[in-house]
């Protein structure tokens, strides 16, 4: 879907990308799921950094992407680019993003 809609806005100068975390770490999913392993969860400000760098000049480039997980693709590393403190996520978009 998000292949269709990057398709549709190609030209226009807006991004569509997506964001696919599992499992969120939330206190409701947490009580939930009493005896899952919350450490591999994805944690919220992982998933608003990830917003955060994808609205930002420095992902420009970056278009129809569905980026999955988080809790094992963000570096605990500040973007490079910039000094806000945004994770850079890690993979093989990282080389042709410049990171």
């Amino acid at each position: 879907m998000i292949d269709s809609f990057a398709a549709d806005l190609k030209d226009s100068g807006v991004g569509a990308n997506s964001i696919l975390p599992s499992i969120i770490d939330t206190p409701a999913n947490r009580s939930a799921m009493p005896g899952a392993y919350f450490e591999a969860w994805t944690k919220p400000e992982n998933i608003a950094r990830t917003i955060l760098l994808l609205a930002s000049d420095h992902a420009k480039v970056v278009h129809g992407a569905a980026i999955p997980g988080l809790q094992e693709q963000l570096k605990s590393s500040p973007c490079p680019c910039c000094r806000s403190g945004l994770p850079v996520r890690t993979g093989a978009n990282d080389a042709r993003r410049g990171l």
